[in-house]
This record gives C-alpha cells, sequence and structure tokens, in this order.
C-alpha cells in the first residue's frame, strides 16, 4: 500500500510523481500474491532469495534515490549512484564511496541495511544446509530397509530355533518390508 499511498500523495507532473507512476510493480506484486509463485519454487530457497535481493536493491536504490537528491550536501544524485549504493550495501560491502546523508535516506539505508543482513544470512545458512545435507547423505549408513532384510535372513536361518516371540517379531519384519515395497 506503500506505494499506492505515495502515488496519491503527489502529482504526475513532478519527478518524483513521475517516477512513482512508472513503479507500476503493485500489479506484478498482486500477481505473485494471486498465483503464490513460492509454491512453485519449492525446493528452490536460491531463487526466492534472488527475488528478495533484487526487490531490496530495487526499492533501495530507488528510495535513496527519492530522498536524497534534493540536498545540497548529497553525494548520491544520479539513479547509478543509488543503485551502486544499494548493492554495496544489500551485498554488505559498503564501500562508503556515496551514502545518505538525510534523516530519510538514512532511514532508507538502515531499512536496506537489515535486509541486507537477513538475505546474506538466510543465503550462507541455505548453503550451509545443503552442504551438510550432502554430506550427511553421502555417509549415511545403508537405509534401515537394508538393515532389516540382512535381520530377517539372518532370522530365517535360524527359523527352527526362533520362540513364538520372535517368530512374531519375524513377521512384523516381513510384512513392513513388503508394505514400504509398495
Amino acid at each position: 500500500m506503500i506505494p499506492l499511498i505515495l502515488y496519491s500523495f503527489f502529482d504526475t507532473s513532478t519527478v518524483l510523481g513521475l517516477v512513482l507512476h512508472n513503479l507500476r510493480l503493485i500489479a506484478f506484486f498482486r500477481l505473485i500474491r494471486l498465483y503464490n509463485l513460492l509454491s512453485l519454487t519449492k525446493g528452490s530457497e536460491f531463487i526466492v532469495l534472488a527475488g528478495f535481493s533484487i526487490f531490496t536493491v530495487v526499492f533501495g536504490a530507488i528510495g535513496i534515490y527519492l530522498v536524497e537528491p534534493g540536498n545540497p550536501n548529497a553525494n548520491i544524485r544520479t539513479l547509478d549512484d543509488a543503485f551502486w549504493w544499494a548493492v554495496s550495501t544489500v551485498s554488505t560491502v559498503g564501500y562508503g564511496d556515496v551514502y545518505p546523508v538525510t534523516p530519510e535516506g538514512k532511514i532508507v539505508a538502515t531499512l536496506t541495511m537489515f535486509a541486507g543482513i537477513g538475505i546474506l544470512g538466510t543465503f550462507i545458512s541455505t548453503i550451509g544446509a545443503r552442504l551438510i545435507s550432502e554430506k550427511l547423505k553421502k555417509q549415511e549408513s545403508p537405509s534401515v530397509i537394508d538393515d532389516t532384510k540382512r535381520v530377517i535372513k539372518s532370522h530365517i536361518d535360524k527359523m527352527e530355533k526362533l520362540d513364538s516371540n520372535e517368530f512374531e517379531l519375524l513377521m512384523k519384519m516381513m510384512r513392513d518390508v513388503w508394505l514400504e515395497r509398495k
């Protein structure tokens, strides 16, 4: 709703009004909600993270561009500077060659920084979880089914010596293996 509220405050004859008028991304976000793109990318956290990163960079750059150029001390004067600042801020590099000087710019910067830290932390933890998962898959012992089959075979070899409880357990294990196969 924020872009819609801002759009209603500014006339389209101003530069700010034209920028807001051209930000017709509201329809795009309604499509995201409508089609639930997150369910389409199930299992692909990297696509979702890339989307959040792009969203943060674009709106951070546009936000800083809207509030900074009017100040005579501002060093973010062009959209190129704003995008450079947003990319370096979201990536947590922050070279310091361009930075906000207005209070509004500092608020936008704070929000962009927190979003960047969150995205970076999520990205690193996702990679770590994938690496650990792959390592665990490689180190896993044979499956439970294979272990159960080995136990069943060893019990069948000595079936004459089994008591009724062991026989029932053997039958249950065979039934479980058979059901797992289906």
